[in-house]
């Protein structure tokens, strides 16, 4: 971003149309932000809106069910 050519994208608009959670999870997917010039892209942004979605009902999927009280490992789970 460079104030100069006016391409600034201000993170509180974007917070403000997307909210906070989409753009946290958008920057911690696209890596290491202090090492690498990387473009903002709002329609990326907008595509974490639905991961946040999925993993929000797979929570109230599991949510749904009993917690065992013993569970027993196999070999495998070992692992």
């Amino acid at each position: 971003m460079s104030k100069s050519l006016g391409n600034i994208i201000d993170p509180k608009k974007i917070i403000e149309e997307e909210g906070a959670e989409a753009l946290r999870i958008w920057s911690a997917i696209e890596g290491d932000l202090s090492k690498q010039d990387i473009s903002c892209s709002k329609e990326r942004i907008r595509g974490e809106i639905k991961t946040l979605n999925k993993m929000l009902n797979v929570s109230k999927f599991i949510s749904q069910f009993k917690r065992p009280d013993k569970v027993k490992l196999t070999k495998l789970d070992k692992l």
